[in-house]
């Protein structure tokens, strides 16, 4: 099996992101560019240079409605798969990746159990986003605790 570089990781996810902002134009999806991705579109021109994912957002109801389509449906994307937690063994992550699965994931920490994923874009389900500044001060600031309470669970 071929191990990709960084080059090479980012020119195959910009291809799939390209792959997922049709099908998005297509089903009327929004999402945005978010994170480092957002920073290295702006800053760099492109992606930062040692970045090797992109994320992005996406409103509540359009992150369920891309969940809820089937990607065997439409021609040329049998090759990807939107990963979660109900349907990929051994993912414990919170969001969705939009994964191409003619690649193999190998992560490189240790404690990692084998996820069946291969490349991906994140997607962030955006939720109770605000008008004002003052209500996303708060809002900020109530999952701030929430998570800080979640990772003391874990």
């Amino acid at each position: 099996m071929k191990v990709l570089n960084v080059k090479e990781i980012q020119s195959e996810t910009l291809l799939m992101l390209k792959d997922l902002d049709a099908l998005c134009n297509e089903l009327g999806l929004k999402y945005f560019i978010a994170y480092g991705s957002l920073i290295g579109a702006v800053r760099h021109k492109g992606f930062i240079p040692w970045d090797d994912d992109i994320d992005i957002w996406m409103p509540r109801d359009d992150f369920n409605k891309l969940l809820d389509y089937d990607l065997n449906q439409k021609v040329g994307y049998t090759k990807y798969k939107i990963c979660t937690r109900k349907n990929t063994s051994n993912y414990a992550y919170g969001m969705a990746r939009f994964s191409n699965q003619n690649f193999k994931y190998v992560s490189t920490d240790v404690s990692e159990k084998d996820v069946d994923m291969g490349l991906f874009i994140d997607i962030y389900p955006l939720d109770n986003y605000c008008s004002t500044k003052e209500n996303a001060y708060k809002l900020h600031k109530k999952f701030n605790v929430l998570n800080k309470k979640y990772f003391f669970y874990i």
